[in-house]
């Protein structure tokens, strides 16, 4: 087993040491593309909380404690055992511990993450009797206005109703689309991206996603994304971007653009 030097997430509520918003914005957003892998590959996490998060460097983060984790499908299965289990953490879905009749899912972790999410935010373990109450009074910076407010899409992570909550990539294009509308955020985060060329393929994503959508506003959001990703020289976003221009299937035709992105894949 590889060691990591670094302590859980539970320590950031006791430790000296204040996290800034652009290390709480990385995490949730590591959080993110962590949980979107996983889902990626069929796994249903099941028991996330701050232990079983490693912070190391300030703001990068390792996942542990896999034993709970099982492969979706055998969740369909008769047997219920595998999947049946008491957890105790204040962290885990309803549905895990069968406080509500329903089968665990992909929706299950998205409940842990918006939980998480508090935590990071407030650095306080979010209220088990009433966990949709977010509207903390004490919302001093840009970051928690926006995940804190009583209108706040994150809320709807923390629905009794797994159908009710969002899925992964929900949240992670709502982050996106919030972050690019506050520009000091939105810095912060191209700037990580930018330094670690972590989220290509999340971003690449994101833009399937919108691209899917079929509207013109939806379509130069995508584009604003694959820009991004272009710009960080993935040659797979570079020869999708001159496709798109030579095409112009969902931008005005621009031969010149188009060539400008083939050779930079080339």
């Amino acid at each position: 087993i590889e060691f990591i030097n670094g302590h859980p997430l539970s320590d950031i509520s006791k430790m000296k040491m204040k996290m800034k918003d652009e290390e709480k914005l990385i995490i949730i957003f590591d959080l993110l593309c962590i949980f979107s892998y996983l889902k990626l590959k069929k796994y249903i996490y099941r028991d996330l909380k701050p232990n079983n998060v490693i912070l190391y460097n300030r703001y990068q983060i390792v996942l542990i404690d896999f034993d709970s984790m099982i492969i979706n499908k055998k969740l369909h299965e008769k047997d219920e055992s595998e999947f049946t289990r008491d957890f105790s953490s204040d962290y885990i879905a309803p549905e895990i511990n069968g406080a509500i009749d329903c089968i665990p899912s992909y929706q299950s972790d998205v409940y842990s993450l918006g939980k998480l999410i508090l935590f990071i935010l407030t650095e306080t373990t979010p209220n088990t009797k009433n966990a949709t109450n977010i509207g903390y009074t004490t919302q001093n910076n840009e970051l928690e206005r926006i995940f804190l407010n009583d209108n706040s899409f994150f809320k709807e992570c923390l629905k009794e109703n797994p159908e009710e909550r969002p899925t992964i990539e929900e949240i992670i294009k709502e982050l996106l689309n919030i972050i690019l509308k506050h520009h000091q955020l939105s810095h912060l985060l191209i700037s990580k991206i930018k330094s670690t060329q972590n989220y290509e393929k999340e971003l690449c994503n994101i833009c399937k996603l919108y691209f899917d959508k079929y509207n013109e506003e939806d379509n130069k959001k995508a584009i604003h994304y694959l820009s991004l990703v272009a710009d960080l020289n993935i040659p797979e976003a570079q020869f999708d971007l001159g496709v798109i221009y030579q095409k112009s299937e969902y931008i005005k035709q621009d031969i010149n653009k188009a060539i400008h992105y083939y050779l930079l894949a080339a």
